[in-house]
């Protein structure tokens, strides 16, 4: 893993080789149910695809993992519940509001898996203004962020030529409803 911290617009972390070689191959043979993401992703709970077990559900649920996020990012995440999404993003045009997490999230970390090379998230220093810039879309690297005050992403409308597929991992905290979700 080849972490590199940055700091435009906000704090936040690259990550390449983010999954070995095994989980990722995991990953590509899992079916996510694919989502027209039009605005918000909360819209389609319904539809989304949760990952509570498997290689990918032991290796962030690990104790020594959350160690490693712990020391990379100086948050502890020793008590945070793991929340795994596999998304298949689709539609002739994507858009995703700009939003900042909400406060139960320890943690929001997404890794790219396959899509258009354009697909990355837009990153904000306000809810409306213009992106700062957009994470770059490739295999097995993504972004990772801990600061929920002012960490706003999120997607410019654009169009896609085929699935934008990626994991969202957190660590969530608090009274989570949605136990089916957890790992």
């Amino acid at each position: 893993m080849i972490v590199d911290p940055r700091y435009k617009p906000f704090r936040w972390w690259w990550i390449e080789d983010a999954l070995s070689s095994e989980m990722l191959g995991w990953l590509l043979r899992q079916d996510a149910d694919p989502i027209a993401l039009d605005s918000r992703r909360a819209a389609t709970n319904d539809e989304r695809t949760w990952i509570t077990s498997g290689p990918v559900a032991r290796y962030f649920d690990s104790e020594e993992t959350r160690s490693n996020f712990g020391e990379l990012t100086g948050c502890d995440f020793s008590q945070g519940k793991t929340r795994i999404e596999l998304c298949s993003d689709y539609a002739d045009e994507i858009q995703l509001d700009t939003h900042i997490d909400i406060k139960e999230k320890l943690m929001t970390y997404q890794i790219y898996l396959e899509g258009d090379a354009w697909s990355g998230t837009d990153l904000y220093e306000e809810q409306d203004g213009q992106p700062i810039t957009r994470v770059p879309f490739y295999k097995n690297c993504g972004w990772l962020v801990v600061d929920k005050r002012e960490s706003w992403h999120g997607l410019e409308r654009r169009p896609l030529t085929k699935p934008r597929k990626s994991l969202i991992v957190n660590y969530v905290i608090g009274d989570w409803s949605d136990t089916e979700q957890l790992v």
